[in-house]
Order: structure tokens, then sequence, then C-alpha cells
């Protein structure tokens, strides 16, 4: 993953880039700065007037870091993300400052120490960047960003594995390190020998856990690479967290989860219906999992966990290799066997980035499909069943591996009605009947005078001839479609209807059926899950048809 955009990414010609190498597209001459100054073109304005200058060569020439960082904060980048998590630092600035701002006992110089203690105290943030190691000693391109964010944010801490083989017997040392920025320089803060490689399952909890000894305080904060926050929402923090004494069932709160906003949307179609999906995710289903029907577990990205719970109970989340393929949602699992209560809130939320191409957007809902096969055959999964009361139980079942199992059923139902279909059409069973009943007497006698025979066929056409009336694809769109009545009107609620159906958006959500449908079957038969990497990158170009027969003729 990318932690700050190079030059040369932002300006090589489309041809040039790894990334997006398309021979049809070789004259476009697409740059990912000329894309992103395409769909931010009033941000890019206002960018030029705040660095004086009026070109992209003059940017290029005399702030190319800070044209670096502004191509940064509009991708999924490391960077974007620390900017938005060190906001922290200034809404506890803020908020700290109207109770000592006025007060006459204290001097400028000792109130603005007074503020950096209090955040020191209250805040402090790790990036588990567990190839860090690797890369500074390769004097890699993305050690020198990280380090540049460290400086940056002095209150900044990266943790990482470094790995260091013997020069005398060849065997190989893992040691944790935790450093920080003193000046132009970077130190260790704590280093530690590890018993050996610590990243041996799933590459995401594995590195959580690594960071995990590292942090302090009462609560921890997951946050995903492709995730930012907003000043006005880090102020809403304290509210947040008193939710966690005030639950009605007194038991206690171990994970709090919130909303989250999608700031991919414009980048394409596709993105603009996995925006619809994730709203949906992250304000209805949620919300109504958390209550009345208290089944709502950790699905990563913005949740905030006690801490204490987190240390006594093996780590944030499940690292082992397939069966903890979605490992977030096993700490949700931990949490409710083990009696604590996960809730949801609506008045913070937090931004995060989503796939925005096909090919992107099916890895990922493969690498959930395969999570959720895997998740039915782990014995969390059993206890959760033999747990749970009946009405928890249902609620819990369709909104986990149910939902996927419905899936399924969903596709291998389309399959026998269209073989239903064929059979009848040439075995003669519908011949067969036809001329049964113009042998009925009370058909041939009632025929021409009431018209009985007209009813009686156009109802034998109805019933070999049925149709879904309301498919597949609309009754997935049924929950989106009350999100944007409720929150943008019924103007509103209507716009954004119409403009799902003109833009295909029933087609993608069922073409999204079958994807899942496929690997969530294909793990239940064969297993072999793992970790789809799907990129965080811009999609600028154009899949050919061919390109999608070969993906997803066999699947689809």
């Amino acid at each position: 993953e990318g932690v700050i955009f190079s030059l040369d990414e932002l300006n090589n010609p489309l041809e040039n880039h790894p990334i997006f190498n398309k021979a049809s597209e070789i004259d476009k001459k697409i740059t990912i700065l000329k894309y992103l100054i395409t769909i931010h073109p009033e941000e890019w304005d206002n960018f030029l007037e705040r660095i004086d200058v009026s070109s992209v060569d003059a940017a290029i020439h005399e702030y190319p870091m800070e044209l670096r960082l502004w191509a940064s904060y509009r991708g999924q980048t490391l960077a974007r993300t620390v900017q938005g998590m060190m906001l922290y630092e200034d809404a506890i600035k803020i908020l700290h400052w109207l109770e000592i701002g006025s007060s006459p006992n204290r001097t400028p110089e000792q109130k603005q120490q007074q503020l950096e203690d209090m955040i020191r105290l209250k805040f402090s943030y790790v990036c588990a960047c567990q190839v860090y190691g690797k890369h500074r000693a390769e004097n890699a391109q993305q050690a020198n960003d990280i380090d540049f964010l460290l400086q940056t944010y002095p209150n900044l801490r990266v943790a990482y594995v470094d790995t260091i083989a013997s020069s005398t017997d060849g065997a190989t040392r893992y040691e944790t390190v935790l450093i920080k920025a003193e000046g132009d320089d970077i130190a260790e803060v704590y280093r530690w020998e590890l018993p050996g490689d610590p990243i041996l399952g799933e590459g995401k909890p594995e590195n959580q856990n690594n960071a995990l000894p590292f942090t302090r305080g009462e609560f921890l904060q997951t946050i995903d690479m492709n995730q930012q926050h907003y000043f006005e929402e880090c102020l809403k923090m304290p509210q947040l967290l008193v939710t966690a004494d005030m639950h009605a069932s007194k038991k206690p709160v171990t994970i709090i989860g919130m909303r989250e906003h999608i700031f991919t949307g414009n980048a394409s179609s596709l993105a603009k219906f996995k925006t619809w999906q994730e709203l949906v995710f992250v304000t209805l289903s949620q919300r109504v999992l958390a209550n009345p029907l208290c089944v709502r577990m950790h699905y990563g990205h913005p949740d905030i966990f006690d801490k204490v719970m987190v240390l006594t109970r093996g780590g944030v989340s499940k690292a082992s290799k397939g069966i903890n393929l979605s490992e977030d949602v096993f700490a949700g699992f931990n949490s409710t066997l083990r009696g604590g209560v996960v809730t949801h809130v609506e008045f913070m939320q937090c931004g995060k980035g989503r796939d925005v191409a096909m090919s992107q957007i099916s890895m990922f809902e493969g690498k959930l499909a395969n999570g959720a096969g895997e998740t039915a055959l782990a014995r969390e999964a059993y206890r959760m069943g033999a747990f749970l009361d009946f009405f928890r139980l249902n609620s819990m079942y369709y909104s986990h591996t149910g939902f996927y199992f419905a899936t399924w059923l969903t596709i291998v139902t389309s399959y026998v009605y269209i073989y239903a279909k064929v059979y009848l059409a040439l075995s003669g069973v519908q011949t067969q009947i036809v001329e049964l009943m113009n042998t009925t007497q009370v058909i041939s006698l009632n025929a021409y005078p009431f018209g009985f025979d007209d009813r009686v066929y156009n109802d034998l056409d109805s019933v070999m001839n049925t149709q879904y009336i309301i498919q597949a694809g609309l009754f997935l769109t049924l929950p989106l479609i009350v999100v944007y009545f409720a929150e943008l009107g019924l103007i509103g609620g209507v716009t954004k209807l119409a403009n799902m159906i003109f833009t295909a958006g029933p087609a993608f959500f069922v073409f999204q059926v079958g994807t899942t449908m496929h690997y969530f079957d294909n793990n239940i038969i064969h297993g072999n899950a793992k970790y789809q990497a799907t990129g965080r990158g811009f999609k600028i170009t154009r899949e050919t048809f061919v390109l999608l027969y070969k993906a997803y003729s066999t699947s689809h």
C-alpha cells in the first residue's frame, strides 16, 4: 500500500505506470495527477491559490512535497489516514482550551504547555507498519515517507517487526520495535526480542497484536489504512466514550461502533454503487443489529474496544490462518460469549475508502464470502448457536452466515426455476394439461355463453409462465431505498432511486449476488480460503469485455 504518492507515480503517463498498463489507452497520456485534478477541480484551484502558483509544472518544481500530500490526501494512502487521525490532537486542544483559556492564574506559555501535556495524556497513535524494517534496510521510498510523517507529527509512533540474521550461525532473530521522531532523527523508544516470527497467521490481526503492547489508555480504536477522520467528528469522542457507562443492561460495553462516511463515491459508477451498499450496512443494518436485536459484532474499521478486554482475550481479533480470514467478527464473538455488550452510535462517523473497480469489488466480496464460509465452520459459531436465546439466534444467523446461505439459495432457486421451465416446455406437459381441460365437462358446457374457457386459459398461462414480478436485485435495493427516504426525504429519495435505476444499479447488485454465491459455495466445498489483496489504487482504465468474460464466465 502507498504511504505518500511520489512525483513519478503522479506524473508518469499511463503506459509507463506498472499498475495501469493498458495498450489500448496509450494515446490518452492519462496520469493519476490529471485524474485527481479532473474529479477535484475546485480543490485543485484552491491548492494553487494557497501555494501561490498558476500551473501544474510550477507546483511540481516549487512545492513538490505539498503537491504529493495534496494528491495523497485524495487517495487511499497512509498519509491520509495519519492526517485524519492526528486531528484528535486538535480536538483535545480545543476542548481543553475551553476549560483553561480564561484562567487568570496561568501565563500563555503555561497554558500552551498544559495543552500539550493533556494531548499526550489523553491520546496516542501507534501505526502498525510491520514491513518498515525491511523498507528501511532497502532504503525504500516508503520508509522515507514514514519518517516524514513521524517528523510532521511528533506524537505519532510506529511499531514494526525487525528481522535480524545472525552473522555467526545464520539464525534469524525477530524483534518488535517502537520508534518516534526526535528532531530530524528517528529514535527507538522500545525494542525487545520475540520468541519467533510473530506474523504466522493472517497479516492484519497479527500486525495489530504486535503493536497492541505499545498502546495505552482505557480504550482502543482500530483504524484501517484506507480511512480518514474529520475534526468535527473528533470533537464528539468524549460523548461517545461516555456511552460505555450508560447501557441499559448494566453489562460491560466492550465494543462501540460508529457510522462510516464513504469518500470514494465519485470515483466511478461502481464505486457509487458500493457507497450505497455501505451506507445501508453502516446505518440501517448495524443500528438494528445493535438495538433491538443485540447481535452486532465487530466488523473492523473505526470500532472502539475496551482495552482491558482486548488484552485479556488474546488481542483485538483472532489470527489463525484460513479459519480466521474474516478476523474482525471473531472479536465480536469473543465479546458476546464472555458477557460483553457491543453497541453502535449514530452521532459520530469516520471516513472510509472503498474499492472502485469491478475486479477490486469482486475480490473483496469474494474475501468476505470465503470468510463467511470459514466462520460457519469455526467453533465460535457453534458456541454462539448453543449460547444465544431463540430470538437472538435467528437474528445472529441471518445477519451473518445465514445471509450468505440465503444468497446461495437464491442462485440455486434461479437454476431450479429455469430448468423447471425447460422441462415443462420439452416434456409436453403443458399440451397434456390443455387437452385434458378441453375434455372437462364444466368447461365445455360453459365455454361460449360465459367466456369461461378464456379465463381458464389465461389462468393456465399465468401459472405456466410465472415470472419474478419483483426481481432479486430490487429486493437487495429495498433497504437502500428505505435509508434514502428516511435521511433525504421524499424528493431526495426519489432522486436517488431514479439515479440508481438509470445507472443499472440493480444489475450490479444481482451480479454481486452471483459473486458472493460462487465464493461461498466454493469455500464450503473445497476450502482454500485466503486473503485477497485488492489494492487501493485508482482505476482509470476501462476493462475489456474479453477480460471480464474470462474472469466471470465460470462463476456467473
